[in-house]
């Protein structure tokens, strides 16, 4: 956050531990360590990603088992209305002869 030069602590109030030359060349210019900060583990992050893909392939294999199943029942509907439609056709046919 900006502070006012007029309101800023002075210079000697800040910590006198001064980096030293090792650390200062690999740190870029500008950047502040936060310490403290939020720290994940990489295991804890890799079964957190397993889980969630594991989670989405099952939703996802289960919506396409409930659309095959409702697209079997369709077929089946289907393959009775053609039956029924051919028997009518065949007795329509033996009822004209």
């Amino acid at each position: 956050m900006f502070q006012d030069p007029a309101t800023a602590p002075a210079p000697s109030a800040a910590p006198s531990a001064a980096p030293s030359a090792a650390t200062t060349a690999a740190v870029p210019a500008g950047f502040n360590g936060v310490s403290g900060g939020e720290v994940y583990r990489g295991e804890t992050l890799l079964v957190s990603a397993y889980i969630v893909i594991w989670v989405i392939l099952f939703v996802w294999i289960a919506l396409i088992w409930k659309k095959q199943a409702s697209l079997h029942s369709r077929l089946d509907e289907l393959d009775r209305s053609i039956d029924r439609a051919i028997r009518a056709k065949a007795a329509e046919g033996a009822a004209k002869e």
